[in-house]
């Protein structure tokens, strides 16, 4: 690649950076007893992990079993922004927003969380987590709630 003002080629001092590993996932968690083999139905997705919470253990700091879950990963995708993944996101929601809605009466009391996970491959190259104002409108009709993870393996420091 050559400078438009001579030509000298450019040099990069250090190579690019990886970008980051970046996911979401759309989380039902629910307190009711009923069976969960009914909610990929319901919604209209197939479940990437599903328990009941039947299943669950017992949470040791409420003294309370902790919910069911029924939880859809998208895939992941290595990027420095995240708009790609919030558009399949929001587009997901809703195509099967009637799903969701029948899912969280039928499964009462019941809370989706929408979580976007990133995984760092360097120190301090984090991606942008935003969300457009269709993604936020959807998130809001549903009631979700939006969870940002994020995970830096490279940035610990060995023992």
């Amino acid at each position: 690649m050559k400078n438009s003002d001579d030509s000298t080629p450019f040099h990069f001092i250090r190579p690019l950076p990886l970008p980051p590993i970046i996911y979401a996932t759309i989380d039902l968690c629910f307190d009711s007893y009923l069976p969960i083999d009914a909610l990929n139905e319901i919604i209209g997705l197939q479940a990437t992990e599903a328990a009941p919470r039947s299943a669950m253990r017992i949470n040791p700091l409420t003294g309370k079993q902790n919910p069911g879950y029924w939880i859809y990963k998208l895939p992941p995708m290595r990027d420095f922004d995240s708009m790609d993944l919030t558009e399949q996101l929001n587009m997901v929601l809703t195509e099967h927003e009637t799903g969701f809605r029948k899912a969280m009466q039928k499964y009462e009391p019941a809370e989706l969380i929408l979580r976007f996970y990133t995984e760092a491959q360097e120190a301090r190259q984090f991606p942008s987590v935003s969300l457009s104002s269709d993604m936020i409108r959807t998130a809001a009709s549903l009631g979700a709630r939006v969870e940002v993870i994020t995970e830096c393996y490279c940035c610990e420091e060995p023992e």
